[in-house]
């Protein structure tokens, strides 16, 4: 894996119970990303889901370069997520 580019957009999108819609929502997700001029990345943030959605986040990421996972992200957590993505750029510098 090569450094990171600029990114133009960051889509965050918080997941919970999505298991059933998960495969739809990325489909959609790849479809408009790869329509855009904008270099993007996608945060998929498992919000204490009790299905497979954290599975399915984690196997999304793994194949997709510019795709992160962020644990489950409550509310109290709102004021650290700047940190949070920080963390996210510096491992993927890294790797």
């Amino acid at each position: 894996m090569g450094v990171l580019t600029d990114i133009d957009i960051s889509i965050v999108v918080p997941l919970y119970n999505e298991e059933e819609v998960f495969d739809k929502l990325i489909n959609r997700l790849t479809s408009v990303i790869n329509t855009t001029v904008f270099s993007c990345e996608i945060i998929l943030v498992n919000d204490g889901s009790s299905d497979k959605t954290d599975l399915l986040i984690q196997k999304v990421c793994k194949v997709n370069r510019f795709w992160f996972h962020q644990e489950t992200f409550f509310l109290s957590n709102l004021l650290l997520f700047p940190y949070h993505i920080h963390q996210l750029v510096h491992q993927v510098k890294h790797m």
